[in-house]
Parts: C-alpha cells; structure tokens; sequence
C-alpha cells in the first residue's frame, strides 16, 4: 500500500485492513484516483474513513471492476472530482456519512455509482447518512445492482436524485431528502414526463442577452447552477458572463467563460464567494447550428440556482487542502437563495 499525495493504491490480493485519518492529498486534476482498487483484485473487509479526496480526474474512491466484499466507506469529504466521487462494485459494502460535492464535468458524473459488470455482482449495499450535492449527473446510481439499500441521504443540487438503471430486483430507497434536481427518482433510468416544463427564452435574438435577479438582500454565494432546458442544441448558452450590483445601477463583472455542451447541469464555483443583491446573468453567444429542424436560434434558459455552503457546527481544524475534514456530523450543509430563474413563457 502507498498512501501520498499520489493516493492509496492497492494490487495485491490481500486483506487491506483499515485506512483511517490519512490525508490522500489533491490530485491537482490530474491523478486518475484517490483510493485505487485494482480492476481484477480481490480485496475484503477493507474500512476507508476520514480521508479528504479532491481533485482527481476518475474517481475519488475507485473499486469497480473485481472482487470487492464488505468495504466500509464512512465519513469522508469528496470533492471536485471530474468523474465519480465513490465508484463501487462487489457485494457487502457499506458506505455512510459521506460528504460529496462538485462532482463533474463528465457528462456521467455521479456522487455515488453501484455498478455490476462483467467480473462481479453489485449486491447486498447499504448506503445511507450521506450528504451529496452539486453533482452533474446523479447524486446515487445503481446500475445491474440488486438487494441493495438506499436510505436517509440528502442529495441537493443535481440533474437525477437516484437512479435505479437495470437495477435486478431487491433493491429498496428509503427515507431519501432529494431537493432542487431535475428528476428526484428516476427508475430504470428512463426519461419520464417530469422535466423542468418551465423556462426563459429569448427568442428571436441569439446574442447578448441577459437575466436579472433580485436576491432580496445583499447575499454571499459560493455557486451558480444553470440547468438547461436540454442539452447538445443550438439554444444552450456558449459563452458567458455573470455581474453583480449592490444597487441595481452600478454592476462588477465577477466571471466569465464558456460552456462545453454536454448538459445536463453547469455548475460554477467561486473563490472568494460572490456577494450582492443582483445578479445579471448575460447570455453573450449560443451554440451552432445543431442541424436539428424544431430548435431555435436563440437561448433557452430552465433555471439558475444561487447556492450558498454554510457550517453546521463550530470551526474544525483545516487540512492542508484547505477544507473542512469529515466528521460524524457533516461538516457543510446547502443553502439555496430559492429557485430563482423558473420564468414560464406561453
């Protein structure tokens, strides 16, 4: 076993025993995993807490593809990973009071993936007490799974609450708190007629256009999560700016960029937070043609979130990644400044 800023790695078949209170480092973008599980290994009885994983481009914590069997994954912080925050298969785990967030760019990133595969089963899971938010895909997916149970987690801030994809019978999702997402539970992962019928559009202008909200009071936000009203079509909006105003007149323009189009949810973080009463989001290019003959040239616009993390408990010491270690009780909690951008337009 290695454990440095490199993460922990493990390709022997052998009992790992118990990972606690490490520091697995930031993969700074560019490390694939943070805790590694080799595709083919067979390990059990393995517990992973208290480590803070951000950073890497694959998953925090990774043992998909082998003989995986009764792994406890508990109280850790996982976060802005590109791909998968917890990517499990095997049979037996359990995985509590998680806390996991920002995770994506991919367009199938998920909080927690269960996954069956063509080397192991994905059965007998309890999965519960995790905090999981501002994923771009789905907070918790089963996929192939069976007999497993999903309980008492709070997922804030994603495009699927949970996912139950091919899921084999068994499986039970109980007492879940799912709030501001596209879809709450989406079994078989099919597309049911619950998409956001709501939104803005602009039609027929298709350049520099812009929304603006009134917060109600000068407030700090550390996110803005725009959801789209589909995605991979002209409509989405490319290029962006967002400004900020104390009164309304006078603006500062805090951030600026581009979107890829890959949907579902784009999220942006700020650091130092944003802090004003206004926000102007301004649309400044749309997509090009997607071929397609029923979308617009213009923007299409469902919602934009203003999101702010607050502690739900005094001060913890700070790791030298600069965050708040995982604890028993959860370190951050979500509050929303209310669903903000829902214009309906006949």
């Amino acid at each position: 076993m290695l454990a440095d800023n490199e993460g922990v790695w493990e390709h022997e078949t052998r009992n790992l025993g118990q990972l606690s209170r490490a520091e697995c480092g930031d993969g700074g973008k560019t490390k694939k995993y943070g805790i590694y599980m080799a595709d083919g290994a067979s390990l059990e009885d393995v517990v992973i807490e208290g480590f803070e994983i951000a950073g890497q481009s694959n998953a925090g914590i990774y043992a998909g593809v082998g003989q995986a069997r009764r792994f406890v994954i508990r109280n850790n912080l996982v976060h802005h990973i590109r791909g998968q925050g917890i990517w499990l298969g095997g049979t037996g785990h359990l995985v509590e009071k998680n806390v996991i967030y920002m995770i994506g760019n991919d367009q199938e990133a998920r909080g927690i993936l269960i996954s069956a595969n063509y080397k192991t089963e994905a059965a007998d899971y309890t999965v519960r007490g995790n905090q999981i938010y501002l994923c771009k895909k789905e907070g918790i997916r089963d996929y192939g799974g069976h007999s497993n149970l999903i309980e008492s987690n709070i997922i804030y801030g994603c495009t699927y609450g949970i996912s139950l994809n091919a899921t084999r019978g068994g499986t039970r999702v109980l007492n879940n708190c799912i709030s501001k997402v596209i879809h709450g539970y989406n079994p078989k992962h099919t597309t049911t007629d619950n998409l956001a019928h709501t939104y803005w559009v602009s039609a027929p202008h298709n350049r520099d256009q812009w929304i603006l909200y009134d917060l109600g009071a000068e407030k700090a936000f550390q996110y803005i999560v725009l959801v789209p009203y589909q995605h991979k079509v002209q409509y989405n909006v490319c290029k962006y700016a967002f400004d900020v105003s104390s009164d309304g007149t006078n603006f500062r323009r805090f951030a600026a960029g581009e979107n890829n189009d890959s949907g579902s949810l784009f999220i942006y973080e700020f650091d130092p937070p944003a802090k004003g009463r206004f926000l102007r989001f301004n649309m400044l290019e749309n997509f090009p043609d997607d071929g397609l003959d029923w979308t617009v040239d213009a923007f299409v616009v469902s919602d934009v979130w203003v999101v702010n993390l607050v502690p739900r408990s005094s001060p913890e010491p700070r790791s030298p990644l600069g965050k708040r270690p995982a604890s028993d009780t959860p370190a951050v909690i979500s509050e929303v400044f209310g669903n903000i951008g829902s214009v309906f337009i006949e």
